[in-house]
């Protein structure tokens, strides 16, 4: 029978050296790479975080995590939970209203409604729940009060609050004026009759009911009450080149008695 004789592999040195040279090199690569995709995650993260905290609401007590039940959120709840903090933090203005039994077809006109004539507003249904918590601890903690039943909100986001603002149809509504869109919002509200009820909101993080709201959307803006400055400054004056002009018409008339005297 033939043997067959085992074959065996005698690496010269100079092959084992080149190969772990090659070994050594392609781990440096691995590493740089992965410091630099980690360099690029860490900046990733840090960029995320820097935008997600330009919408948070300033605290006095921890955010709150979890429900009455000391059970955390759901990812559900945390989305609105953020969704709602972005909201509440970039408007400069909250309206709280409450509906009841509103149509479909009548959410979808008064969306749009909303953000045709009103610079961009929008209305967001609320948990009131969710939105309790986000207040919680907040400038805006007393509005949860108004979180209860069916309520929504209207409110501005950043984008809609620029004089470049452009709507839904392609036009440019022009200069961003805070109580002018208030008004016109609480005139669209108000034309559902029962079925939508303004309970109050929020103005430059002060809690205003309905009828302070509309009180604030009727004083006059602040060209106006420049113009009316002027005007009460401008009276003075005008009396005073009056009365100047028409001393040497008198001196003039006394002149002329005297003469024919």
């Amino acid at each position: 029978m033939m043997k067959l004789k085992a074959l065996r592999f005698n690496p010269s040195t100079s092959s084992v050296l080149s190969f772990q040279r090659a070994a050594v090199s392609s781990t440096r690569n691995f590493w740089s790479a992965s410091r630099c995709l980690n360099q690029v995650s860490v900046s990733n993260s840090e960029v995320s975080s820097s935008n997600n905290n330009s919408f948070l609401l300033s605290r006095s007590k921890p955010k709150l995590t979890v429900t009455k039940f000391n059970k955390p959120f759901s990812d559900r709840k945390q989305v609105l939970f953020e969704r709602y903090e972005a909201i509440f933090s970039q408007s400069p203005a909250i309206l709280v209203v409450q509906y009841i039994n509103l149509p479909a077809e009548s959410w979808t006109e008064l969306r749009h409604k909303l953000k045709i004539e009103c610079h961009g507003a929008e209305a967001t249904v609320l948990k009131g729940g969710i939105a309790a918590a986000v207040v919680r601890g907040t400038p805006l903690d007393r509005m949860k009060f108004l979180f209860t039943g069916s309520v929504f909100t209207i409110s501005w986001p950043i984008a809609s609050q620029s004089p470049t603002y452009v709507n839904t149809i392609g036009k440019c509504p022009g200069e961003f004026v805070l109580p002018a869109e208030i008004k016109k919002a609480l005139e669209i509200v108000s034309s559902y009759s029962q079925k939508l009820i303004p309970l109050g909101g929020m103005v430059d993080n002060a809690l205003l009911t309905h009828k302070m709201i509309k009180d604030y959307t009727n004083t006059p803006s602040q060209h106006e009450l420049l113009s009316q400055v002027v005007g009460i400054l401008q009276n003075p004056a005008s009396s005073l080149t009056r009365t100047l002009n028409h001393i040497p018409s008198r001196l003039v008339n006394v002149l002329k008695n005297m003469h024919q005297q």
